[in-house]
C-alpha cells in the first residue's frame, strides 16, 4: 500500500496534523520492513471524525502463512460492535490483548490492539490479528457461578454490573448484568478469565489501582462516557485487599432525562428571549456608531459585527417561541441569505441558490454555530469572490446521510490562497474554529481561479 493512499485516507476521515500523519506513515514503514509480524495480519486504523467508527488505513498481509482476508479491507469501517478492542483502545489509550472480534468478512478472530500516539494523543491503533481457535459465539452467555448460592442469587438480582477480580487482576466472578453489558458493547464469549486491563473502560490500569491502594485509597468512583453510555464506575478493595470489586452503573437514562428537562424548561425559553433582545439592543448601538464613523474600514468592520449578532439573535428568537430544542435548517438558511442580500444590495448583484431536498432539524447550539459559519462564508463571497459590480452566483447544497449533515457552499469567483488567508482573516478563523470546536465536524476548502468550494461534514446530535 502506498504512502499517498494512507495519507489520503487520513485526510479524508480525520483532521490530523502533518506530524500525526507522518507518525502513522513511519509506523507503516516499520511494519513493512519488520520480521516481527510475518505470520499474522497487521492493520492500522484511525477514528472517523464524523461517524465515530474506526477505519482501516493500512493492511500488511502475512508473509509465512495465508491471510485471514480474501478481499481488500483498506478504507472499510471496523464497527465498534464487531471489534470491541479497537474502539476500546481508541477511547481509553489502553492495550487490548487477545479480544475476540468479527472481521469485515464475518470471520471470528482474535485481536491485540495497541495505541499509536503522537504529542500525547492517540491518533490511531495498531491491530495484530489471528484466527480464533476456540468456538466462542457472540450469543453465548456463560455465567461463572459465585462461590455460594446465596451470593449468586443476590448478585443477579442487582441491576448494576458486578465484577470481582483476584489479586492478580483476573476476573473470577461476574453477575448476569455484567455479562449482558459487555455483550452490548461488543465483547464476544465469556469474560471470565480476562484481565482487568482488558475490561477497564475508564483509562485506568490494574497497576495504577495497586498504586492507589498503597496510598490507602481503598475506594474510588468516577463517571465516564463510553460510546453512547454514561457510566458510574465504583471500585472497592475487599477487607483483606486481595480482591477488587468493580460496580458499573448505567446512568445514561438519568443523563438523557436531565438534558430533556433542561431543554424544555420555561427558564431556558426566557433566556433565549432575553438574549435575543439584548443582542438587538447591541445591534442598535452599533448601527448608531456606524453612522457616525468616517473610516470606510471601520464601517465595514461594524457592519460585519452587526450581521453576526443578527444571525445569533435570529436563532435565539426562534428558540424562544418553541419548547423543543429543534430548529429546521432551511428557514434559517433562507433568512441568512436574505440578510446578506440586503447588506450588499447596492454593492454586489449576486444570485444565491439553495438546494436542499431533505428536512433537516438541528438543536439550538448546533444551529447557532452553523448559522455563524454560513454567514461568514457568504460574507467572504460577497466581499471577495467577484469584482465589484459584476454578476456572480453562489450555490448552497445541503444533504443528509443518516446522522451526517453534508453542506457545500460553491462560488465561481476568483478564488484565494487557502494557506495564507486564514492567518489574517477573522472570518476564516471563525469558520475553522466553529466547525472544529462547536460542530465537532470536518472542514475542507478548495479554491482556485474558477471559484471556491467550502465543504462541511458534521454529526447531527439531535438524531443520536
Amino acid at each position: 500500500m502506498s504512502k499517498a493512499e494512507l495519507r489520503r485516507l487520513c485526510e479524508k476521515h480525520l483532521d490530523l496534523s502533518s506530524a500525526d500523519i507522518a507518525e502513522l506513515v513511519r509506523v507503516s514503514e516499520e511494519l513493512e520492513t519488520s520480521s516481527r509480524y510475518e505470520e499474522v495480519d497487521v492493520f492500522i486504523d484511525i477514528f472517523d471524525q464524523v461517524t465515530r467508527e474506526a477505519v482501516v488505513v493500512y493492511h500488511k498481509r502475512p508473509v509465512c502463512s495465508p491471510s485471514l482476508y480474501q478481499g481488500n479491507v483498506v478504507g472499510l469501517e471496523a464497527n465498534k460492535k464487531n471489534e470491541p478492542g479497537v474502539y476500546r483502545t481508541m477511547t481509553t489509550s489502553l492495550n487490548s490483548m487477545g479480544l475476540y472480534a468479527n472481521s469485515q468478512e464475518q470471520r471470528l478472530i482474535k485481536q491485540t490492539v495497541y495505541p499509536i500516539r503522537n504529542d500525547c494523543r492517540t491518533i490511531g491503533v495498531l491491530i495484530v490479528e489471528e484466527a480464533a481457535r476456540e468456538p466462542h459465539k457472540r450469543t453465548s452467555l456463560q455465567v461463572e457461578p459465585f462461590f455460594h448460592l446465596e451470593d449468586a442469587i443476590l448478585a443477579d438480582e442487582i441491576n448494576e454490573e458486578l465484577l470481582v477480580f483476584d489479586n492478580q487482576g483476573i476476573l473470577i466472578k461476574a453477575n448476569r448484568a455484567a455479562h449482558l453489558f459487555y455483550q452490548q458493547i461488543g465483547y464476544i464469549g465469556r469474560i471470565q478469565g480476562l484481565h482487568y486491563d482488558n475490561l477497564a473502560l475508564d483509562s485506568t490500569t490494574y497497576d495504577f489501582l495497586l498504586y492507589q491502594l498503597e496510598r490507602q485509597k481503598h475506594e474510588t468512583e468516577t463517571v465516564i462516557k463510553y460510546d453512547n453510555y454514561h457510566l458510574s464506575i465504583k471500585k472497592i478493595w475487599t477487607k483483606h485487599d486481595d480482591q477488587l470489586m468493580m460496580i458499573i452503573r448505567d446512568v445514561t437514562d438519568i443523563k438523557n432525562k436531565e438534558a430533556e428537562i433542561i431543554s424544555k424548561s420555561v427558564a431556558i425559553l426566557e433566556i433565549h428571549h432575553r438574549v435575543k433582545n439584548n443582542l438587538q439592543s447591541v445591534v442598535s448601538l452599533l448601527r448608531i456608531q456606524a453612522r457616525r464613523v468616517t473610516s470606510e474600514e471601520a464601517k465595514i468592520a461594524l457592519q460585519e459585527s452587526i450581521n453576526r449578532m443578527l444571525v445569533i439573535a435570529q436563532t435565539h428568537e426562534m428558540l424562544s417561541m418553541q419548547v423543543e430544542d429543534a430548529l429546521e435548517l432551511k428557514p434559517i438558511l433562507t433568512s441568512i441569505s436574505h440578510n446578506i442580500e440586503r447588506l450588499f444590495t447596492n454593492i454586489q448583484p449576486l444570485t444565491l441558490e439553495i438546494i436542499m431536498t431533505d428536512n433537516i432539524y438541528l438543536n439550538g447550539n448546533q444551529m447557532v454555530s452553523l448559522s455563524l459559519v454560513i454567514n461568514e462564508i457568504l460574507q467572504n463571497v460577497y466581499e471577495h469572490a467577484y469584482p465589484q459590480g459584476s454578476m456572480g452566483r453562489v450555490i448552497i447544497t445541503v444533504k443528509k446521510h443518516n446522522q451526517i449533515v453534508d453542506l457545500t457552499i460553491t462560488d465561481f469567483g476568483c478564488g484565494y490562497n487557502t494557506k495564507t488567508a486564514g492567518q489574517t482573516s477573522l472570518g476564516l478563523m471563525i469558520i475553522k474554529s466553529y466547525v472544529s470546536e462547536k460542530l465537532k465536524g470536518k472542514l475542507s476548502i478548495s479554491s482556485g481561479e474558477k471559484g471556491t468550494t467550502t465543504h462541511i461534514l458534521f454529526k447531527n446530535t439531535l438524531e443520536q
